[in-house]
Order: C-alpha cells, then sequence, then structure tokens
C-alpha cells in the first residue's frame, strides 16, 4: 500500500489486519523501491495528489503483467499526471472535482467482487455519502465497469482490465473526512 505522509491508511489496515490469508506492507511514497512491485499481487495507492511517470510507468508494467492497482486519488490531484497513467491504463480520464456530496446508491451485484458476499440483492441496502469526488471521462472504446454508482449516475467505484491485471479506481479519496 503507497500512501502520503500523512496516516490515510488505519482504515485499510484495520481491515486487512486479522485475515490471515494477507500480509499487508505500507509504504511511504518517498520510500518506494519500484523494482519490487513484482514481488505483490495488489498495490493501493492511498490519497495521492501527484503521480510521477516513474510511478506510473512501474504500475503499468506492473498491472500488464498481472499485477492489481486500487486507486483512491489524494483531495487535490494533479490531474494530467494521473490522467498519464489512466491513459496508458486503457480507463477512463478523470475531468473535474465534484464538492457535492453524493451518495453511493448502486452495487452491481452481479460483479466478481460481490460474489458470495450477499445473499439477495437489496434495493434498501444503506451506502455511505462521500462529500468530494472526482467525475471521470469515460471513452467509448473502454472496457470499464461500474461497481458502485453514486445517487446523480456517476462512478463511484470501477474496474477496468488491462493486459492480465485490473485496475480498480474510487472518484474519492479514502479519508475518514470525506464520509
Amino acid at each position: 500500500m503507497i500512501k502520503p505522509e500523512r496516516n490515510s491508511s488505519e482504515l485499510l489496515e484495520k481491515l486487512f489486519t486479522d485475515d490471515e490469508h494477507i500480509e499487508l506492507s505500507v509504504m511511504d511514497e518517498d520510500k518506494l523501491q519500484l523494482s519490487n512491485f513484482n514481488s505483490y499481487q495488489c498495490i493501493y495507492l492511498l490519497n495521492l495528489n501527484e503521480l510521477s511517470n516513474g510511478l506510473s510507468n512501474a504500475l503499468i508494467d506492473f498491472t500488464n503483467n498481472g499485477g492489481s492497482i486500487c486507486i483512491f486519488p489524494g483531495n487535490n490531484v494533479n490531474i494530467e499526471s494521473y490522467n498519464y497513467l489512466f491513459s496508458r491504463l486503457e480507463t477512463s480520464q478523470l475531468s473535474t472535482k465534484d464538492t457535492t456530496t453524493l451518495k453511493m446508491d448502486a452495487l452491481n451485484y452481479q460483479h466478481e467482487l460481490f460474489s458470495e458476499v450477499f445473499l439477495r440483492e437489496d434495493e434498501d441496502i444503506e451506502l455511505p455519502y462521500i462529500k468530494e469526488s472526482y467525475r471521470f471521462q469515460r471513452y467509448s472504446s473502454s472496457r470499464e465497469t461500474n461497481v458502485i454508482t453514486s445517487n446523480n449516475g456517476s462512478a463511484a467505484f470501477t474496474e477496468t482490465p488491462f493486459g492480465y491485471g485490473k485496475i480498480y479506481k474510487f472518484s474519492f479519496p479514502l479519508d475518514s473526512e470525506n464520509k
């Protein structure tokens, strides 16, 4: 898991701490060893505001070779640095920041991430609100799938296959202040 200096990883650390099948490594973005990416199955980018070209190129190679990346953008992202990565991964790009409070509204129950999670589809499921998010600009050739959609119809969480890997993108930072 790659995180900025502030401790945004606590939520995921709590989620994975008691899972005997997951070994979690947390790294600050300034201490990354890009050459070690191939020793991981999934890399989480937590609330980074900018992605260097070196990091983006390492993530492209990692995903192309079968790794997965899960991205939570920072609060004040450099959109061009993110879109460099997203265009190379053939997934939707960031367009604008939306400061409207949105409710996560719809789950794609058919998505593989939810298989064996829910016994049935629940139209009254309570999903969280997010205070700020980014809009994605999707291209017609994108193979991206919405996993969770907001009440305004925008994507809150998506999946895109690339090479032998997958890209999981959230439209909002993973931050307790954002819910």
